[in-house]
């Protein structure tokens, strides 16, 4: 998905674009940059809240962990 800025907003949008077409990761790796951190807090909301929805609905809740680094990686997803 392409980011035309690199403000958090920007990035959450992005990373829910792609997580509606390949499914949610894993595990998300990036660097510290502030868009990262900001979407870090926003994703885990609307991940608590799609899993509350799965367990009402019965199925099993999604986990994934966002994994700050500091070796150049700006954006990986497992």
């Amino acid at each position: 998905e392409i980011m035309h800025e690199a403000s958090s907003d920007a990035c959450i949008k992005a990373l829910l674009c792609t997580f509606e077409i390949r499914g949610f990761p894993k595990k998300i790796i990036c660097d510290r940059g502030t868009n990262f951190i900001g979407a870090d807090n926003a994703l885990r909301k609307i991940m608590m809240e799609q899993n509350n929805k799965a367990v009402r609905d019965g199925k099993a809740p999604h986990k994934f962990l966002f994994e700050f680094n500091f070796k150049g990686i700006l954006l990986k997803l497992e």
